[in-house]
């Protein structure tokens, strides 16, 4: 990716909480934070960010909250809606000048990130964005 996008920016996140208080599945949430300390290392601070917001799909316990993960897996409305508010500082922090456009589009609340990789696409490719 480096080499055919040199600009491209990544944000990469940790994995998420996956099992409510069960003891056969204490094992499951080691290896995601073993994971997360991993995937993390990858992260340069710059062109590279990493971001875990698991603790915001925790309850007290330290359990998967089920109103966000109703499978405890997958988020529902309002889990995208927690991750969204958690990823936007961060992804327009990434991209200050694609930022404004999306500020400004007042219809959109939440932008997936297929979508946003497609618009931040035709930026570049227009010569709008960085």
């Amino acid at each position: 990716m480096r080499l055919s996008e040199p600009r491209t920016k990544i944000l990469i996140m940790g994995l998420l909480p996956c099992a409510p208080d069960d003891p056969a599945k204490i094992a499951d949430m080691a290896k995601i934070k073993q994971v997360n300390s991993e995937i993390s290392r990858l992260a340069n601070g710059n062109t590279i960010r990493f971001l875990d917001i698991g603790d915001k799909f925790k309850d007290a316990k330290g359990n998967a909250r089920q109103d966000l993960l109703p499978d405890y897996l997958h988020p529902n409305y309002a889990g995208y809606e927690v991750w969204s508010d958690e990823i936007k500082p961060v992804v327009e922090s990434m991209t200050r000048w694609l930022a404004h456009i999306v500020a400004t589009a007042s219809h959109i609340f939440l932008i997936g990130l297929p979508v946003f990789y497609q618009v931040a696409r035709e930026f570049i490719h227009d010569g709008i964005g960085p």
